[in-house]
């Protein structure tokens, strides 16, 4: 038995003249159809049903009251035989193939060009069924249980997903990575609608320390371990995230600074999904999350959903950077004071520290950046003398660590040679800084760093 091969397609009419051969009840399903789709409709028919007309009579529709000639096919997109009479049809899509225009005659397969299948309508989503002519019944039916299924939630979920695709694809390029995202979106919202998990997951904010595997919390390693899915940044290293079972699934939505961004909305979008979809969700962020790691948002977005989380904290890139440098943030002789910054604001917007420079005050500062040329000009504009202890630590606890202290007045020559990195400001820094000109200074069991 030979099997037809079909390309099956949706075909873009909205402005497009389509005929349509036929009065009666074939020909209107069709019409009812085509003007859904935002067709130029060209109805010939000597009769026509009371709908058809009344869509005349509206303008909808353009309804010549007389048998078809040949001159009514030229130019159409598209073409609908539809009179009922098998000669008529035939005629009709003869005259069509003859000049290259595709032409449906219905209930009449051998005559077809295509087909018009079974459709299920949600919204953008339209799933097709079709029996190449066959069987149109047995594609009725299907759809019949199609709908069923996809309920009119559909509407506000393919919203949803075509809104996060738009968000992703104006910020992140073509690739691998934007393309394992917006299929986990998808799949998360299949498995949340047809799943059959009994209640919905829980999200787990874990902070995953500066970096080094052996400073994670016990209650981290845990989660981690345990996880169906784990959303993390970009800096977490390949050791936190071969914790993972084998099987989870790993999305990296960080940033580095000044590479493509992962919109807030679709992080939380996958929260949210894959949350409702049964799954328990690891979002691994650095350091602890709640310190400059934009929790808060993560955490509205879940509260507005109804989806159930727990924050697992982390060790903060501040106090491994003061442990690596061996620096006390407080010192009850020194600094009764700890204030925790970062270098610019949201938006690019550089951090002004007016009034943060208090007596007896460390400060300490996330993401510095590269240009301390602007970060020591800043720091003197809040009052800070030329003579104030600076220490900046890179790759806090990682391979490469390197600790460098300096005077504020030498801080606009400096260039760290790796990064991430943190600055530490005030008296507890002295200590060190007096050090120099020592060659070097080492943390336990970590690289040689320059003083």
């Amino acid at each position: 038995m030979r099997v037809m091969s079909l390309l099956p397609i949706f075909v873009k009419v909205e402005g497009e003249r389509v005929l349509v051969v036929g009065g009666g009840a074939l020909a209107e399903s069709k019409v009812a159809l085509l003007r859904e789709a935002g067709a130029e409709l060209c109805v010939v028919s000597p009769t026509a049903t009371a709908r058809i007309a009344e869509w005349s009579r509206q303008g909808q529709v353009c309804w010549h009251a007389r048998p078809v000639e040949p001159g009514d096919i030229g130019g159409s997109r598209l073409v609908f035989a539809a009179t009922g009479v098998a000669a008529v049809d035939r005629e009709v899509a003869r005259q069509c193939r003859e000049r290259g225009i595709l032409c449906n005659a219905i209930d009449d397969p051998d005559f077809c060009d295509f087909y018009s299948p079974a459709v299920v309508r949600r919204g953008d989503l339209q799933i097709a069924i079709s029996t190449s002519g066959r069987s149109p019944a047995l594609a009725q039916q299907i759809r019949e249980q199609l709908e069923r299924q996809f309920d009119g939630d559909w509407v506000q979920r393919v919203d949803d997903l075509g809104t996060q695709r738009k968000a992703l694809l104006a910020t992140m390029p073509r690739g691998d990575r934007r393309t394992l995202i917006l299929r986990s979106l998808a799949n998360a919202a299949l498995v949340a609608a047809f799943g059959e998990h009994n209640q919905p997951g829980k999200v787990y904010f874990v902070g995953s320390g500066p970096g080094a595997a052996d400073l994670l919390t016990v209650r981290a390693l845990q989660v981690l371990q345990q996880a169906d899915v784990v959303l993390h940044d970009e800096l977490v290293p390949d050791e936190i995230k071969r914790l993972a079972p084998v099987d989870a699934l790993l999305l990296n939505v960080g940033r580095r600074c000044g590479q493509p961004e992962v919109p807030r909305e679709v992080i939380c979008a996958l929260l949210v999904s894959h949350a409702r979809a049964g799954r328990a969700v690891a979002r691994l962020k650095c350091g602890d999350p709640s310190m400059f790691a934009r929790l808060g948002e993560e955490m509205e977005a879940l509260e507005r959903s109804g989806i159930a989380f727990e924050i697992i904290p982390g060790v903060t890139a501040a106090v491994a950077a003061a442990a690596a440098a061996q620096i006390s943030l407080t010192d009850r002789r020194l600094a009764s004071h700890v204030v925790f910054t970062t270098a610019s604001l949201s938006g690019g917007q550089l951090q002004s520290w007016r009034g943060a420079l208090i007596e007896n005050a460390t400060l300490v500062i996330y993401m510095p950046g590269r240009d301390f040329g602007s970060l020591a000009a800043r720091l003197a504009a809040a009052g800070a003398g030329a003579q104030v202890p600076c220490v900046v630590i890179s790759s806090v606890s990682g391979p490469g660590e390197e600790v460098c202290a300096m005077p504020l007045g030498e801080l606009a020559q400096f260039q760290p040679r790796c990064s991430p990195a943190i600055a530490i400001v005030g008296e507890v820094a002295r200590g060190i800084c007096d050090a120099r000109p020592a060659p070097a200074f080492a943390a336990p069991d970590r690289a040689c760093a320059t003083v």
